[in-house]
């Protein structure tokens, strides 16, 4: 299939959202879209939350990993989780995901990781919380979220993580500071 490149949380963020969907009793729900190949729940054990900044297929993966080469995550970036929205994917599954407003770090990194891998990145920042093709589902946590008023959150990035997607999904390699 291929591979992602991703902004990964701090730790700290990362066990803010875990206690978000906690509290929407949604705290297995899997964050990822439906893809054929994918094993969900299996890529999901290893994908934690995130924002997806760039995808490619195997077919590139000689000239983006020679692109990345090198390549520095440059410090960490805030982004404010403003509002929950929700949104249709592929095979009539329904996504909730958060809209995130970005500060110029991760104008500054998206710009120079752009440049290295010569293509846009980062485009629709946005968080994906759960995925499901039981609608029902996807808005009751999205009500028991809402209900809570916990907007805005502000969440720290504090490196990138690139992982394979495929039958088995992986954590390839980390991009620190």
């Amino acid at each position: 299939m291929g591979h992602m490149i991703a902004a990964a949380f701090s730790d700290e963020s990362r066990i803010e959202l875990k206690y978000l969907m906690k509290k929407a009793a949604a705290e297995n729900a899997i964050k990822l879209p439906f893809r054929h190949g994918l094993d969900r729940e299996q890529a999901n054990s290893v994908i934690g939350y995130h924002i997806t900044l760039f995808n490619w297929s195997s077919e590139k993966d000689a000239e983006m990993f020679s692109r990345l080469e090198g390549f520095s995550f440059t410090g960490e970036f805030k982004v404010t989780a403003e509002k929950l929205y929700l949104t249709h994917g592929h095979d009539d599954s329904l996504l909730l995901c958060l809209k995130v407003k970005t500060d110029s770090r991760f104008s500054e990194l998206t710009e120079k990781l752009g440049e290295r891998l010569k293509h846009k990145v980062g485009e629709h920042p946005h968080i994906t919380l759960a995925v499901s093709k039981d609608h029902d589902e996807i808005h009751k946590f999205y009500k028991r979220i809402k209900a809570q008023g916990v907007f805005p959150i502000e969440l720290t990035s504090d490196h990138l993580e690139v992982y394979k997607i495929g039958a088995v999904t992986e954590k390839v390699s980390e991009i620190r500071n």
